[in-house]
């Protein structure tokens, strides 16, 4: 029904994740043999129901993971990507973890990647879900 008028942000498209399987996919072949990054509760879920093989290391939300063990130095030393929704993106939160953060690059319609290199000393990095 909410078909029959185009909305420029469709707020069922985003709440069902219509996007998120082919972004998360995209993302996945970006980055074989890393980690992704995330800020948010509901990218953090979605990377971990679409791509359970995928370390996501949540940064700014760790007492949501009390379980969770933090990053090891050698998962940090792989490819690390921030992943975000673009009316989500937090690079300028992320940016001061690191001493390099790439331009974005899409993955699909609504999201983008950061490649995330040399991670700054005794940087906190949140938990890994």
């Amino acid at each position: 029904a909410l078909g029959i008028v185009p909305l420029k942000h469709d707020p069922v498209a985003r709440l069902l994740a219509r996007d998120f399987p082919a972004a998360a996919q995209s993302l996945a072949d970006s980055v074989p043999d890393g980690a992704v990054l995330t800020t948010d509760y509901e990218t953090t879920a979605l990377l971990r129901y679409y791509q359970p093989r995928l370390p996501v290391i949540q940064i700014n939300e760790p007492w949501r993971y009390d379980w969770a063990p933090p990053p090891s130095p050698a998962l940090l030393k792989k490819p690390l990507v921030y992943f975000t929704a673009t009316r989500r993106d937090r690079s300028d939160l992320v940016a001061p973890y690191f001493g390099l953060m790439s331009a974005a690059l899409a993955h699909g319609p609504n999201y983008v990647g950061y490649l995330a290199e040399d991670p700054r000393p005794g940087a906190d990095l949140g938990k890994v879900t």
